[in-house]
């Protein structure tokens, strides 16, 4: 069965509306009818996770508030856990601003950066598909 993984970038620049906006993009995106998805909530650390959802309860996640945010980002943290973990997606989401020193590791998963907010239309993403 597939597996996604979702990073929700709750740092103090992403305010809960751009949350959901990023997460209305991810369901229109994500057509399969059957995959299991893990959401991670993170700004320098991973905040929250939760592992192995199935794909309606995934995507409702997705529309409820996340604990924790405030600070800075860092996205190296995301693959961090994931590699300490042994959890190797077959596509990686992360929901952001795009405001970040650090874009991850590039060979680790295929990755879609979901852009939402105002930095969206000026962020250079290196690496991985945009949606």
């Amino acid at each position: 069965m597939t597996h996604y993984v979702v990073a929700v970038d709750v740092s103090g620049s992403v305010l809960p509306k751009m949350i959901l906006s990023g997460a209305a993009k991810l369901t229109q995106a994500l057509k399969d009818d059957s995959f299991l998805m893990t959401v991670l909530a993170f700004n320098t650390g991973i905040l929250t996770a939760e592992y192995n959802m199935g794909r309606d309860f995934g995507l409702k996640r997705l529309t409820q508030p996340f604990r924790g945010g405030g600070g800075s980002e860092d996205y190296d943290c995301v693959w961090k856990h994931l590699k300490a973990l042994d959890i190797a997606p077959d596509r990686l989401f992360v929901i952001t601003d795009g405001v970040t020193p650090s874009w991850g590791d590039p060979d680790y998963c295929l990755t879609t950066f979901v852009l939402i907010g105002d930095y969206a239309d000026r962020t250079h993403v290196p690496y991985g598909d945009i949606l």
